[in-house]
């Protein structure tokens, strides 16, 4: 590893201050990625999910715990990040099931953001579609509420 002044006395200074930029940004990347919506902030609290789903409790439609689980990071993404209207697909190779999440807008009620999403799955050759609305708590969890 070189010593500061031989990094100095090697590379001119443009190149000096490219260095410092990239590792400034990779840095700041480091950072910015410990921002995320799952995994367990500081207070403990587990976030980053979908509780209350009919995905989840419907055993009717035949889906595998793998398809389930599929499923609800599909939805996750869905309410997280997607824009209203456009698709979130999922499928699980194992079994041929698959399925689409579409949100809705977001809005407001009582400091909750809240989305309606249409959640399509196909298993078994049998289409079905459940319509439901999550909010989002303090906590970061999405809760179905219909």
């Amino acid at each position: 590893m070189l010593s500061e002044a031989a990094f100095t006395r090697s590379c001119p200074r443009a190149a000096r201050v490219r260095a410092v930029g990239l590792i400034s940004l990779v840095v700041l990347a480091g950072a910015v990625s410990a921002c995320t919506t799952t995994g367990t902030p500081s207070g403990g609290a587990s976030v980053g999910r979908v509780e209350g789903s009919q995905i989840a409790r419907d055993g009717a439609l035949g889906l595998t715990s793998e398809d389930r689980a599929v499923a609800l990071q599909a939805e996750l993404r869905a309410l997280e990040a997607t824009p209203a209207g456009a698709a979130v697909s999922w499928r699980n190779p194992e079994t041929g099931h698959a399925g689409d999440v579409l949100p809705g807008p977001a809005y407001q009620v009582n400091a909750q953001s809240c989305r309606d999403y249409t959640h399509n799955v196909t298993a078994a050759d049998q289409p079905a579609s459940f319509q439901a609305t999550a909010c989002r708590g303090s906590d970061g969890i999405w809760q179905v509420v219909t």
